[in-house]
């Protein structure tokens, strides 16, 4: 998100390319914290039994 902030920062990106590029970059990071705890949870089970 960081590197996408600073290229509308320097002008690089117009600000519809920012927003339409930083909601598929949140959407992205959803999927991997869920896909992520998903996992955690799934080692956790298998540990414990």
């Amino acid at each position: 998100m960081y590197w996408l902030e600073l290229l509308r920062e320097t002008e690089y990106l117009k600000e519809q390319e920012f927003n339409d590029l930083y909601q598929e970059a949140k959407e992205i990071m959803k999927m991997l914290t869920v896909s992520i705890l998903t996992t955690k949870k799934s080692i956790n089970l298998q540990i414990k039994h």
